[in-house]
């Protein structure tokens, strides 16, 4: 979408000027893009067309345009399998899931990755994701012909607390698989603290966790000795449940008698509902924007035609 902009800019800085500026024009230029990716996986060219504007793109230009993300693709499967401490060689079969990876250059990057026949190819990616939600489903209703298939949950995005300076403190890393608990210990970092507001996180983002995480909640526990900074431990237990549910125990590790505790109900959903949320408001303010774009124009085209009509009467007289 980015490259189409800018291509628009250099051919006719008009057309640019009026669609950059128009909100629902944006949204028609980003699913014309989106629709010309998926035509690209089949034809040699494809057109995008938006207002008075036509972009044509190959596939070896839309490569070109997505390099850095291919890249980075690359550095997803080397890091999930440094992650994952298994051997390349013994994973039995790759399946495909989602659209995008209908896309030849991914497919030629899995082709690279993996051994080439245990790569399901004849696969559909999007039957995929609806059978694996069939077999879910079944197996949440202790259907019998799925009971040899074991599925397991793991966690999205590693999930911890904020330690002071803004610093991420990783208490579960992604792909924990679930049911999973884990107890860390951290210590006061003042003198005479008494209390400590503990606060959880879900992200990738080391420093400035506060920014660039999503915070899910946070409780405090007080009550501790007037010590000097680093003699109070506090222990900190993050346990996941099969059920989704997210639970979070602080206390005193020399008076366990002094504990509070947090818990997150459906932590994917959670994650998912906030997503949704930002994705509808965001809508909402497109709308917004364009209404009022709309009122203007409407307005200045009014004035234009009051203009015209006044020059009118004037010749007449």
């Amino acid at each position: 979408m980015e490259e189409c902009k800018k291509n628009m800019e250099k051919e006719s800085f008009n057309i640019f000027n009026q669609i950059s500026k128009n909100n629902t024009q944006l949204i028609r230029l980003k699913k014309a893009c989106e629709r010309a990716k998926k035509r690209l996986s089949s034809l040699s060219q494809t057109k995008i067309h938006i207002g008075n504007y036509t972009f044509t793109i190959e596939p070896a230009e839309f490569i070109k345009y997505c390099d850095e993300l291919f890249i980075r693709l690359n550095n997803v499967f080397d890091d999930f399998i440094t992650k994952a401490k298994i051997d390349k060689n013994k994973i039995d079969e790759v399946i495909l899931i989602g659209g995008s990876t209908l896309i030849p250059k991914i497919r030629e990057i899995i082709k690279e990755k993996f051994d080439k026949s245990k790569v399901k190819f004849e696969l559909d990616p999007k039957e995929v994701v609806a059978r694996g939600a069939a077999i879910r489903g079944a197996k949440f209703v202790n259907i019998s012909s799925v009971s040899n298939i074991k599925l397991f949950d793991v966690t999205n995005l590693p999930l911890g607390v904020r330690k002071k300076g803004n610093i991420f403190a990783i208490i579960l890393p992604r792909s924990t698989q679930i049911p999973k608990y884990k107890t860390e210990t951290f210590e006061t970092v003042e003198n005479n603290q008494t209390k400590a507001l503990i606060e959880v996180y879900e992200g990738e983002a080391i420093e400035n966790c506060d920014k660039k995480n999503l915070l899910l909640g946070k409780f405090e526990i007080s009550g501790f000795p007037k010590r000097k900074a680093g003699k109070v431990k506090i222990e900190i237990k993050m346990y996941i449940k099969s059920s989704l549910l997210l639970e979070i125990t602080a206390w005193q590790k020399d008076n366990e008698s002094n504990n509070e505790k947090l818990v997150i109900e459906k932590l994917n959903d959670f994650s998912k509902i906030l997503y949704q949320l930002e994705e509808r408001q965001n809508r909402i303010s497109f709308i917004k924007n364009n209404n009022y774009n709309n009122i203007k124009f409407s307005i200045i085209n009014l004035e234009e035609e009051l203009t015209k009509q006044k020059g009118k009467k004037s010749k007449r007289l």
